[in-house]
C-alpha cells in the first residue's frame, strides 16, 4: 500500500484496458468501478477477478494500490458476496463502501466488522476496508462525518473517502467549503486515519485541494473523454494532466499507445459482461463527473 505523505492521485478504471492504461501511465492508485451502478458502482464478479490477477500481480507489496468500489454497504450479502472479498483480498486489494441509508443505526458497524473479519482471514489485513462519508450526507440517508471518522477508529479502519453521493455536477467543494474540509483533515490525521477526497473535483482544483492535507485526490469524470458523463472512457491526456498537477513524473503518449493490448486476452469483459444492471441511488442522476 501507499505510504507517502504527499497527496496523491486515485483515478477509477471501468475497465480492465483502463486500469492496465492508468498503471502504465504510473497513476499511484488505481480504483475499479461501474459508474452507470451509482457514486461506488460495484463492478462485476468477473471484472474484480480480472483486475485481480492482473492489478494484483503487479501491484502487490508495490508503493501502488489497486481498490474497488464496493457499492452501498447495505447492499452487501455477508454470505453470498463473500466472493468478491476472495478474489481481492489475498492480491491486496481495497473495497470502498457507501454508507447511504445508514444514519441513525449502529447495524451498519456490525457489519463491516463481519466484513473486515472475512477480508482479515483471506488475507491477514483488515487496513483493506474503506468507509466511505458522503459529503451530502442528508441526502442519502448517511451518517455524519464524526460518526464515521469513530467508526473508523474504533473498527481499525485506517483510510476514508470523502466524496458526493448524488452526481448532479456539484463539487466536494460546493457541499463542504475548503476550512472545513481542512478540519475534517485534521482531525483524521490526528486519530491516524488517512482521507482520500473526491466528488466532481476539476483538474484545475487538484494543487490548491492538495494544500489541504488529502493523502489521495480521488477522479473519474475529470479525466473521462466526456468530462459531462464518468461513464465515458477514459482519456489518456487528462490523466497526465492531472498527473502533472499532482507533480507525478509522467510516462510520453506514445509509450503509452506502443502497448500490445492484445495480452489482455481472455481478460477482456464485453461491456455488458462488465457491469450490473444500472442502479442509482435515490436521487442520482446518471450524468455528471
Amino acid at each position: 500500500m501507499l505510504n507517502s505523505t504527499a497527496t496523491q492521485l486515485l483515478i477509477s478504471a471501468n475497465s480492465l484496458e483502463e486500469a492496465m492504461l492508468l498503471h502504465d501511465l504510473g497513476v499511484p492508485w488505481v480504483d475499479i468501478k461501474e459508474p452507470r451502478n451509482g457514486p461506488l458502482g460495484r463492478p462485476s464478479l468477473e471484472l474484480v477477478e480480472q483486475a485481480a490477477l492482473w492489478l494484483g500481480e503487479r501491484r502487490s507489496g508495490s508503493e501502488q494500490a489497486w481498490s474497488i468500489a464496493g457499492g452501498e454497504l447495505v447492499d452487501w450479502n455477508l454470505d453470498e458476496d463473500q466472493r468478491f472479498l476472495d478474489r481481492l483480498a489475498p492480491r491486496n486489494g481495497c473495497v470502498k463502501w457507501g454508507l447511504a441509508h445508514c444514519a441513525g443505526s449502529d447495524q451498519w458497524m456490525r457489519k463491516v466488522r463481519e466484513l473486515l473479519n472475512q477480508i482479515e482471514q483471506n488475507s491477514g489485513d483488515r487496513t483493506q476496508g474503506i468507509l466511505v462519508h458522503y459529503a451530502d450526507h442528508p441526502r442519502v440517508d448517511a451518517p455524519i462525518w464524526d460518526e464515521v471518522l469513530d467508526a473508523a477508529v474504533a473498527i481499525r479502519i485506517d483510510k476514508i473517502l470523502i466524496d458526493t453521493a448524488v452526481k448532479d455536477g456539484s463539487s466536494l467543494t460546493d457541499i463542504i467549503d475548503k476550512e472545513r474540509l481542512e478540519k475534517m483533515l485534521k482531525s483524521a490525521g490526528e486519530k491516524s486515519v488517512a482521507v482520500a477526497i473526491a466528488g466532481s473535483i476539476p483538474l484545475s482544483h487538484i494543487r490548491e485541494l492538495s494544500l489541504l492535507g488529502p493523502r489521495w485526490i480521488g477522479l473519474r469524470g475529470a479525466v473521462c473523454t466526456d468530462t459531462t458523463d464518468r461513464s465515458s472512457s477514459i482519456s489518456p491526456a487528462l490523466v497526465q494532466q492531472a498527473l502533472s498537477a499532482s507533480n507525478l513524473q509522467t510516462r510520453p503518449l506514445s509509450d503509452i499507445f506502443s502497448l500490445d493490448f492484445a495480452d489482455i486476452g481472455d481478460h477482456t469483459a464485453s461491456p455488458c459482461e462488465s457491469c450490473h444492471e444500472p442502479q442509482p441511488l435515490r436521487g442520482e442522476s446518471r450524468k455528471g463527473p
